[in-house]
C-alpha cells in the first residue's frame, strides 16, 4: 500500500502480528504512530514493531 501511494507519501511500518487492531495494542507501533501524528517524524525506511499482543 505504501508503494501504491507514491514516493514520499506512503510509509510502511511493519508489525509482526496477526491480524488487525494492532494500534494501540502494540507498544511499538503506537508510540511510532504517535510520534508521526506528533511531530510529523516518519518511522526509518525498514522499521519493524516485534510482537506484543497475546
Amino acid at each position: 500500500m505504501a508503494g501504491a501511494l507514491g514516493e514520499g507519501v506512503g510509509v510502511l511500518l511493519t508489525a509482526q502480528e496477526d491480524g488487525h487492531g494492532t494500534y494501540p495494542q502494540n507498544r511499538c507501533v503506537m508510540e511510532t504512530v504517535d510520534r508521526y501524528l506528533r511531530t510529523g517524524r516518519t518511522p526509518a525506511p525498514g522499521t519493524v514493531c516485534p510482537g506484543s499482543m497475546s
